[in-house]
């Protein structure tokens, strides 16, 4: 099962939800909070940018 990640330049990612869900955690470890499923890899994405 997979989620396709879409960037503003139009690439697209593949990743399972395992993987997505292992981010998931990653981040609400490191900024204590929950992050909804649906903007996790956005989030990191965008954090990766800056």
């Amino acid at each position: 099962w997979w989620w396709y990640i879409y960037l503003e330049g139009g690439e697209s990612y593949k990743v399972s939800k395992k993987v997505k869900m292992q981010v998931c955690e990653v981040l609400e470890t490191t900024y204590k909070e929950a992050f909804p499923i649906d903007h996790l890899l956005e989030a990191l994405i965008k954090k990766g940018k800056n």
